[in-house]
């Protein structure tokens, strides 16, 4: 017969286990969620799961992903939800190392960023706004559709000739005002858009305010037509 007295030292180690498998980290990771994402930290991984901080509202069983810094993305399940956190366990077991792989010096993560579907000249995770950047570089003036944003960067569409300029002042509303610099290479073979990189990258705070805070483009919305040489419609 086992007593209460025998059952707490196994139910203690038990525990210990439990928590020896668990490693406190501080990573940045882009969720999806029913579609809407923003931005979460991951607190803790085990090698079934993490345990995230997020603004999006989650429940039970909902599935989700991960969108990493590498460029690679996981899939999972909320377990349990409690005052912004939740408990996901990955659908695939190899997700906990592709999660621990941002931890590491960048020498040790070139294999997993060369995984990425593609390079983004911005850094990872990327999301889609609807929103303008208004550019000023030298003597020149735009305002110009953003196709894509980081927390240390941004695309927008090249509507305008910039010459020689490298270094630019970038506003967009809600946000704020950065110096960002040219990315080299960024630009597409024909010109279509440019890449910029915040001199100083947005506040994690700041930046998931603002992406809560702004809508995505809808589905579909691939075409954009050009009125006095603005773009109209986003990507």
């Amino acid at each position: 017969m086992t007593t209460d007295s025998q059952e707490a030292p196994n139910e203690v180690m038990s525990d210990r286990r439990s928590a020896n498998r668990q490693i406190s980290v501080l990573i940045n990771a882009g969720i999806v969620h029913r579609g809407n994402d923003a931005l979460c930290r991951i607190r803790n991984l085990s090698p079934g799961g993490v345990m995230i901080e997020c603004p999006l509202p989650l429940a039970i069983d909902d599935e989700i992903e991960l969108h990493l810094r590498s460029g690679r993305h996981v899939t999972g399940h909320v377990r349990w939800v409690e005052d912004g956190r939740a408990g996901i366990a990955f659908d695939d077991p190899a997700s906990a190392e592709l999660v621990g792989a941002t931890q590491q010096p960048a020498a040790k993560r070139i294999s997993i960023r060369r995984q990425a579907e593609e390079a983004s000249p911005i850094g990872y995770p990327v999301f889609r706004r609807r929103c303008w950047a208004q550019l000023a570089a030298g003597n020149l003036r735009a305002q110009v559709p953003v196709a894509y944003i980081s927390s240390t960067g941004l695309v927008v569409e090249n509507i305008v000739e910039w010459g020689g300029e490298r270094l630019f002042s970038v506003s967009i509303e809600g946000l704020g005002r950065y110096a960002a610099r040219l990315c080299d290479g960024a630009a597409t073979d024909h010109g279509e858009t440019v890449g910029l990189l915040f001199v100083e990258p947005v506040l994690y705070r700041n930046f998931n305010d603002w992406l809560m805070a702004t809508p995505r483009p809808a589905e579909g919305m691939e075409d954009h037509p050009v009125e006095n040489g603005v773009r109209t419609e986003w990507l």
